[in-house]
């Protein structure tokens, strides 16, 4: 018998041992003697344990080579892309993108469809100390956060177009009217006063937004319109001859809602205006008024209005006539909002300190209550195929995002964390690439 190993049978020997992974220099590699690869075939021969694939010319487990990450800094250039807490190798199209939970591929990326997911949710969250901002898809995955900072944010809104966000950023004691991109990048800061500036409101072409500015030395709010780069800013209020609130845009761009309190009586009442504050002005005589909505169709205003003792939900056309309460209750109606479709109503009932949130039909017809918990359901948004809501409860003890369907049949909570969250926005997917 021949005792000299041949230099073939001595390497298929070496390659078929037992080479463990260690972490070393920061990377997954194996434990020299190195199994040395150029294809995913000559690591399948190998005979380890765990599936290998061939990265950077070695053998190593495919376990160690799927890197998890938090974000693309964490991956490295064989496998760039952090997608789903994974390093991935990126895609060129849609075809390359075979998980099912990541279809879409976007910037490289394999991504999640939003359109799927009914949209794109923005809200206000102090999990991590203060108030800050987050995204997330319309079925609470994806979640980021945007516009991180030392500071309060509350109140974002997402831009028709959903490609940016406004918000109420607190500033040295009082909150400014700030502006982003939708992933919270390129914050600035458009009000910059001395005044408390609050219930931003996007014009639905983006290039203007009103506000309510309240004045440091003053409890009486001021209605205002300005440019989406902060310049030409100018009153409302002026033409109601008293404070201003609540300014709300027609579908068109052409004309505001607002609210102003009458400076004898103190009363409320819904008032219309140009966006240049002085044209078109319409004082619809109606008291107690709060939470002005358009119509889709710009032809009709929902509001609040205690005109009839109590607080319900009025219609107007928004030539100021067929002014009247869809339904008279017992209860307080403190909230309202359209549907994107323009045949319902979502708004927020009071019964004995219980908040719920409900839906119904333009005609005041089929009321039925969606969200159904005991606790507070306020802050009602619809999505934008006009299928669900989502709101903000604290029906498991702290503020939570909740979605539910439009006939009441189901009710999750989107968030799911010990902190709290609240004032959510939804928007639709932006446009495909």
């Amino acid at each position: 018998m021949n005792n000299v190993f041949s230099t073939d049978l001595l390497l298929r020997i070496v390659a078929r041992s037992w080479m463990p992974l260690v972490w070393a220099a920061g990377a997954c590699t194996v434990h020299n003697p190195a199994v040395c690869c150029e294809t995913e075939s000559e690591c399948a021969a190998v005979g380890f344990a765990d599936p290998q694939v061939c990265q950077d010319g070695v053998c190593v487990a495919n376990s160690c080579a799927a890197t998890g990450c938090d974000g693309d800094e964490d991956c490295d250039s064989t496998l760039p892309h952090c997608v789903g807490g994974t390093c991935t190798a990126g895609c060129d199209g849609d075809e390359d993108c075979i998980d099912p939970n990541f279809p879409r591929c976007i910037d490289n990326v394999c991504s999640i469809d939003c359109d799927l997911t009914g949209g794109k949710i923005v809200f206000s969250s102090d999990r991590d100390g203060d108030d800050d901002l987050y995204t997330m898809f319309g079925d609470g995955s994806g979640l980021m956060t945007a516009a991180p900072s030392a500071a309060f944010e509350r109140s974002p809104r997402w831009s028709a177009d959903g490609q940016r966000l406004s918000f109420m950023r607190d500033a040295a004691g009082r909150f400014d009217v700030f502006v982003s991109a939708s992933d919270g990048s390129n914050p600035s800061n458009l009000t910059n006063s001395s005044d408390d500036d609050s219930d931003p409101s996007w014009s639905p072409d983006g290039s203007m937004i009103a506000f309510t500015a309240t004045p440091a030395t003053s409890t009486k709010p001021f209605a205002k319109v300005m440019n989406a780069d902060g310049s030409n800013v100018h009153e409302l209020t002026s033409v109601a001859g008293a404070d201003g609130r609540e300014p709300v845009w027609s579908p068109d761009g052409t004309k505001l809602a607002f609210v102003a309190s009458d400076p004898t009586s103190g009363t409320s009442s819904l008032w219309i205006v140009g966006s240049d504050g002085v044209s078109g002005k319409l004082h619809l005589q109606t008291s107690g008024v709060s939470h002005p909505r358009w119509s889709p169709d710009g032809r009709s205003l929902a509001f609040i209005s205690n005109a009839s003792g109590g607080k319900d939900v009025w219609l107007s056309n928004a030539t100021g006539t067929n002014i009247a309460p869809i339904a008279i209750t017992q209860e307080d109606e403190l909230e309202v909002e359209w549907s994107p479709d323009g045949t319902q109503l979502a708004f927020v009932r009071d019964t004995s300190g219980n908040r719920d949130v409900w839906v119904v039909a333009i005609d005041g017809s089929g009321a039925r209550n969606v969200s159904n918990a005991n606790g507070a359901d306020e802050h009602p948004r619809w999505s934008p195929d006009s299928a669900f809501l989502i709101f903000e409860s604290n029906r498991d003890g702290n503020r939570e995002v909740y979605r539910a369907s439009r006939d009441g049949s189901a009710s999750v909570n989107l968030t799911r964390d010990p902190a709290s969250d609240s004032a959510p926005d939804i928007t639709r997917c932006p446009a495909n690439p």
